[in-house]
Order: C-alpha cells, then sequence, then structure tokens
C-alpha cells in the first residue's frame, strides 16, 4: 500500500510538473485508474500553484479529464470510482482558482474555450454520467459522487446564469433520469432535488424556455410526484421538530432559572445583605441567571438557522406548485411516521369521516340594494349552531399519531420564518408566494376548505404579554386546513406593525385574504371560524398605517420606511395600496358576506366592530382628503379610488351611529353594552340601503416574471449554500468499496 501511495504521490507530481503522463508512463491508463485516487493531496498540490501556473498545465488538465471520461464509459467500478474521484478534485480546483483570484479572467473560460470542440468534454461527461445511473450494481459510492460532480459544474461560478456550462445540461436533458432516481436513489434525495432545481431556474425567463422547468410542467407520474412532495414534506418537518425541540429546551431552561430565582429569594429573605437585594428586587445570586433567562426567553431564541436542506426543499415546493397542476393532488396524501425511506399513504385527518359542516348551499343571490345581505345568512343560522357545537366537541381529541401533511408541515414551518421576519426575509416570501399559488388554485382550496378532512396545525407565536393561553389543556382542535391558513395570516398582520415595516410581506398576505375570501364565495363554503380575529387584525393594520404617517413623513428619507423618495424627490405613499387592499376586503365582506359567513350572528358582529371601530375610518379619510388637496401629489388617482371605495362603510356607520344616538336620546341611555348595540343594528337592517362594488371578486393573478429579481437572489443565495456544502469532505470508505463489489 505504501508503494502505491508512493507511486500515486509521483505521479501528481509529475503532473503538476507539465509532463505528459502517456509518455511518462506507457500504461498510465490502464494502471493509474486502479490506484487508490486521493482528492485531497491532489487538490492541495493545486491550490499551492498560482494563477499563472495552473493556466500553463491548461493542456494537462484537459487531457486528464479525456482519460477520466474515457475510463467511465468501462465497467470496471474501481477505475469509475478513481477517475470520479479525480474528476472531483480537478472541478475544485477550478473552482477555488476563480474564488481567489478575481482580477485575471475567469480560470473556467480560460479552461474550457467556450467552443462547440472543446465544451464537448462536458457535455460527453454528462452522457457518461447519465449511463452510469441506468446500469445494474452500481456501487452507491459512484452515485455519490456522480452527484457531486453535477452540483460542482452547476455552482462552479457565483451567479447561475453566467455558468455556461449549464447550456450542456439543456443539450443532454437528464430530467427524466433524475426524476425517476427520485423513487430509486433515497439516500441521494437531497443532492437529486438540489440539482433539479437549479436546473429549474438556470435562464428560467429567457428564450428560448428552460427545458426542465417545461417537463416538470407536464410530468404526471404520481409516484415520482408523491415522493417528491415526500421529500419536501420530511425536510421541512425534521426543520419544525429541531425548532420546537431547541424552543422547549430553551423555555424550561427559562424556567428553571426562574425557579432557582424563586429559591434564593426565599431561602435569603432573613439575611440583611439579601434583603437590601430583595429590596431592589434582585437577587446577587440569581443576577447572572436572570440575564441568561432573559436571552432564552427574548428574540435570541427565534434565531432560526438557515439550513442548506430547508431552502432547497422550499425552493423545490414552490417550483412543483407553481409549475406541476398535478402535484397539487400530493398535498390530498397525509404521512405519518415519516422519514426518507417512508412510503406515502393516503388517509383522512378524521377517522370517523364526520363532517364538521355540511351547510345547505343557497342558491339565492344575495340582497343588497335594500336591506343589506343578512337575509340569506338565516337558512344557515341552526346548521352553524349545530356544526359550531360539533367543533367544540373535537377539542382535546388530537394524539400524537396525528396524520401530517405537506400543507400542514408547510404552514407550521411557515410560523417559524414569520418569528423573525428581519434575519428570515427571503423564506418569508418566498413562503408567501407559495400560499399564494396555492390559494389560487381551485383544486387547492377545494382542498383546505373541505370540512370532512381535519387536521391540526402546531402555529408558531410569538410569547407576547397581553396574548391569553390558548389551548391551556395542551391539545390543539382539529379544523379545516384554511382556518389554521388564516389563523398564520392574522398573527402575521398583527405581529409585525413595526419600524421597518415590511410592506411587501403585508401586501402578499393581504392579497391572500382576498383570494380565499374569492374562493369562499364561489363555492359558497361556510367555515366554523372565528372571523373575529381576522377583522381585529385588518382594523390593527390600518390604524398602525394612520397612525404613523408623520413618521413616514418625518423619515422620508430613510429607504427602509414605508414612505421613499422616487428619482423626482416626490413621496411615494407604499402605504395608500395597503389601505386599499384592506378597504376592499371589507367592502367584500360587506357585498358578499351572505355567501361563506356560517350565521347571521357573525355579519351582525362584523357591522358591530366597524361602527365600533369608526375613528380609525374616519382618520384613513381625513388621510385621503390630504393626499386629493395637494396638487402635486402623483398619487391622487389612488387616493379618489379609496374615497370610493368609502360609500359603504360610511353609510353602515352613519345609519347605525345615528340609530344608536336615537336610542341614547329617548331612553336616555348613556352607554351601551355589546348585546344592546347589536340588537339595534338587527332591527335596522331594512333602512340601511348600500353600494353594489364592481369587480370585488377580481385580483392579479401571481406571475412569476414579476419577482425574477427576487427569485434569482434567492437561487444564488442557495447556490452558495450548496457550494459550501459540497466544499466539505467526502466520508468514503475505501475498504467498503471493495468489499461491495467483492
Amino acid at each position: 500500500m505504501v508503494k502505491f501511495k508512493e507511486r500515486l504521490k509521483t505521479i501528481y507530481d509529475d503532473f503538476y510538473l507539465g509532463k505528459d503522463l502517456l509518455i511518462l508512463y506507457p500504461h498510465f491508463i490502464e494502471e493509474f485508474f486502479l490506484i487508490k485516487a486521493n482528492s485531497k493531496i491532489f487538490e492541495e498540490k493545486g491550490r499551492l500553484l498560482s494563477y499563472d501556473e495552473l493556466i500553463n498545465l491548461k493542456e494537462n488538465f484537459k487531457n486528464l479529464i479525456n482519460y477520466c471520461i474515457m475510463v467511465l464509459k468501462e465497467d470496471h467500478q474501481i477505475k469509475i470510482f478513481n477517475s470520479l474521484l479525480t474528476l472531483f478534485g480537478i472541478f475544485k480546483i477550478i473552482q477555488h482558482v476563480d474564488i481567489l483570484d478575481t482580477s485575471n479572467p475567469p480560470f473556467l473560460s480560460l479552461f474550457f474555450d467556450m467552443n462547440a470542440s472543446n465544451l464537448n468534454i462536458i457535455q460527453e461527461l454528462i452522457i457518461n454520467i447519465e449511463n452510469l445511473f441506468h446500469k445494474n450494481n452500481i456501487i452507491s459510492p459512484i452515485y455519490q459522487l456522480s452527484f457531486k460532480i453535477i452540483i460542482s459544474i452547476l455552482t462552479i461560478v457565483e451567479k447561475l446564469n453566467d455558468n455556461q456550462l449549464i447550456e450542456y445540461f439543456s443539450t443532454q436533458n437528464i430530467f427524466e433520469t433524475l426524476f425517476s432516481m427520485i423513487i430509486d436513489q433515497t439516500n441521494y434525495l437531497d443532492d437529486i432535488i438540489l440539482i433539479l432545481v437549479l436546473l429549474f431556474n438556470y435562464k428560467k425567463y429567457m428564450n428560448p424556455p428552460n427545458p426542465y422547468i417545461m417537463k416538470l410542467s407536464i410530468i404526471d407520474e404520481q409516484s415520482s410526484l408523491n415522493r417528491y412532495g415526500s421529500y419536501v414534506a420530511v425536510t421541512l418537518d425534521t426543520f419544525n421538530k429541531n425548532f420546537s425541540e431547541n424552543k422547549n429546551r430553551l423555555n424550561k431552561n427559562h424556567a428553571n432559572h426562574s425557579n432557582e430565582r424563586e429559591q434564593l429569594e426565599n431561602k435569603s429573605s432573613g439575611n440583611w445583605y439579601y434583603g437590601l437585594w430583595n429590596s431592589l428586587r434582585i437577587s446577587p445570586t440569581a443576577y447572572q441567571s436572570d440575564l441568561d433567562a432573559r436571552d432564552i426567553s427574548g428574540e435570541h431564541s427565534y434565531r432560526i438557522s438557515n439550513d442548506e436542506s430547508s431552502s432547497i426543499a422550499l425552493l423545490a415546493f414552490y417550483e412543483a406548485v407553481y409549475s406541476n397542476r398535478s402535484f397539487i393532488t400530493t398535498l390530498t396524501h397525509s404521512h405519518l411516521d415519516m422519514d426518507h425511506d417512508c412510503h406515502v399513504v393516503e388517509t383522512h385527518a378524521n377517522p370517523n369521516n364526520i363532517p364538521i359542516n355540511t351547510l345547505n348551499q343557497s342558491t339565492n343571490k344575495h340582497r343588497i340594494a335594500n336591506n343589506g345581505s343578512r337575509d340569506n345568512l338565516q337558512i344557515n343560522d341552526d346548521l352553524a349552531k349545530v356544526n359550531n357545537s360539533y367543533a367544540k366537541e373535537l377539542i382535546g381529541g388530537i394524539n400524537s399519531t396525528q396524520p401530517k401533511n405537506l400543507v400542514t408541515i408547510f404552514l407550521e414551518y411557515t410560523s417559524i420564518m414569520f418569528l423573525n421576519v428581519k434575519e428570515n426575509f427571503d423564506r418569508c416570501k418566498l413562503c408567501c408566494l407559495i400560499l399564494t399559488c396555492l390559494s389560487e388554485d381551485h383544486y387547492s382550496n377545494s382542498l383546505m376548505h373541505d370540512l370532512n378532512l381535519n387536521f391540526t396545525v402546531n402555529l408558531h407565536r410569538k410569547p407576547l404579554l397581553h396574548r391569553r393561553k390558548l389551548n391551556q389543556n395542551g391539545t390543539l382542535s382539529p379544523r379545516p386546513l384554511i382556518c389554521f391558513l388564516l389563523d398564520l395570516l392574522s398573527e402575521f398582520l398583527m405581529c409585525h406593525l413595526m419600524k421597518n415595516f415590511p410592506h411587501e410581506l403585508y401586501s402578499i398576505c393581504l392579497g391572500i385574504v382576498h383570494r380565499v375570501l374569492c374562493y369562499q364565495k364561489r363555492a359558497k363554503c361556510r367555515l366554523p371560524y372565528e372571523w373575529n380575529q381576522l377583522w381585529s387584525a385588518l382594523f390593527t393594520t390600518l390604524k398602525f398605517l394612520i397612525s404613523k404617517q408623520n413618521f413616514f413623513r418625518l423619515c422620508q428619507n430613510d429607504s427602509n420606511n414605508s414612505e421613499k423618495l422616487d428619482d423626482t424627490g416626490t413621496i411615494q405613499y407604499f402605504y395608500l395600496p395597503l389601505i386599499n387592499q384592506i378597504i376592499t376586503i371589507f367592502n367584500f365582506f360587506i357585498t358578499f358576506g351572505d355567501n361563506f359567513l356560517p350565521s347571521p350572528q357573525i355579519y351582525d358582529q362584523l357591522y358591530y366592530e366597524m361602527v365600533r371601530m369608526h375613528e380609525i375610518f374616519d382618520n384613513t379619510q381625513n388621510l385621503l382628503n390630504k393626499v386629493l388637496s395637494d396638487q402635486d401629489n402623483t398619487h391622487k388617482d389612488l387616493a379618489f379610488e379609496l374615497s370610493n371605495s368609502f360609500v359603504n362603510i360610511n353609510a353602515i356607520i352613519i345609519h347605525f351611529r345615528s340609530k344608536i344616538n336615537f336610542v341614547s336620546d329617548r331612553n336616555n341611555i348613556q352607554s351601551f353594552s355589546p348585546e344592546q348595540v347589536l340588537e339595534i343594528i338587527r332591527c335596522n337592517y331594512d333602512s340601511l340601503t348600500l353600494k353594489l362594488h364592481q369587480n370585488l371578486y377580481v385580483y392579479p393573478k401571481y406571475n412569476e416574471e414579476n419577482e425574477s429579481a427576487f427569485m434569482e437572489k434567492i437561487v444564488n443565495t442557495m447556490l452558495v449554500l450548496a457550494k459550501d456544502a459540497n466544499k466539505k469532505p467526502l466520508e468514503i470508505d475505501y475498504f467498503q468499496i471493495l468489499k461491495l463489489l467483492s
């Protein structure tokens, strides 16, 4: 063995001295690839050379690559393995040189002249690697190295679209081969999915169309799509579990610190020294523990790791949801005890298949001209009561074997991302774009709104002091998936009203709410849902936008704020479109609420909340009047449109406030209880006249090209993560390889 190592080292030295190996070693190809390759030594020697010295060895590198490719055509697996290991070292050297020396032309472009004759080297390499995938009885280390080499080629430059070597993956399309391996090669799913995701995004918006994304859009083989979806589900679920475990551990440590502090304070209550500290409400011994506990319970507990696997899975999920209509069917599959070798099974979360809601679908059109929208709700009132009571009975009926599906896992993952938007903005936005695609798809909407499919989703929430404890018995109520989606969106709207206001995410989330309501209006789906929390989130967001207008003006030169200056120095009111979205949602509830609200009482509650929050709407109109009065403001058209949208809201507020004042004056009542106000509202619908707004159910369809810059950014970020992961040393037992081949 020592003799072979010395011979290999001599060959490497001669190679880097620029000598012709075929002349020095007449049987080089037959002998060299039978010796165990040492990529570590090969790379170390290459990294010691300067840029110019490596350029002089260009022909030697090309010849060695050709020798390796020739060996790939053979059936001798030891030689194939050593040739792949050598190729892997060569590409790592090329990558290393281009990173260190940016002043000279890229080493890759000099190493491979961008001519067809030279690039045939890469094309032939791709063809031979694909042929390896189709051979029988290939040992697993060969698969591992093959995937690593493909990843090295795809990540050899910093930006994906600048990598001209990927053009040859378009010429030699390996999509079918890779997608079929999703089922067979479960040990290398991370590498396969990464390769596919990178190929999906290469020059995605250019002509001719990306052949890989075209192939993805038409594939309908359920077994491969299910395995693809299962990979995404398993990866995201693993991330969720790790986060929950860390969170529980930190909470437990925090509780232990608090208990220790209390014990020390009680024990030292008779000591004058400790008494002095206690009078200041501080225990000297527990002071450091208190600081640690604060750190544990504060924002540090929500620093979320930017791991490669979950980022790849998230982007893979997006590509499938956006491009492939057939993939939506995999959302119906539930997964029990998932792991990478699991089989996907189709099941329902409700084992007895008992519907939570079987409301009759009213065929009556809404009546809005003279008496509002309340009449059509009355026919469903009794049934809604029955279904709501049944939903309450389900609380506490969930155990640890509750099935999960891709949507439940993804919703939990999104709630984790929402905990720290500042550090995870890109992943938060990608999650929101996925939810946008799901909310636009009729099939996924029908799945999420199916009242017979009930799941539980562990939505992670910020530990706000005013928040009441939910589910104190430690259980979750099974509900339709759309209920958890609305909970998630309401939570986001409530908890991110801050100085660095993420207006882009708010716009996407409000768009998702609008799309969900449009589906419910079309399907006349009545959810057993507490709509008050969504209305409260909308009111709170609107109040924040209006109350912070002066702050935005003072900070108009700060690019992080919601009001910025354009090139002409004109203030851009980025919060006006958000206000427009919120008002549109309220008008949607007013106009079409009889189609999807579960009972007349909920509709009454909507009007009650609007009357109660009338100051918010008054302040909003005052802001719009300021914009309209400014002759130089470029947003007058939007402000005028917004003012017209207030017709019904103003009519409701003025009408019912006048009725309340009338009752107050007649009966000399200074203040009303909520029940009294609701009774006044119920008795005065007949005299209320509302306007039918047009196009409330119309929303702009999601177009990925509008997000091309963002998608390119997130792909390049993932490419850097993949490149760093690919640099890790390979853990391959050479004796195990010999054992497999024996």
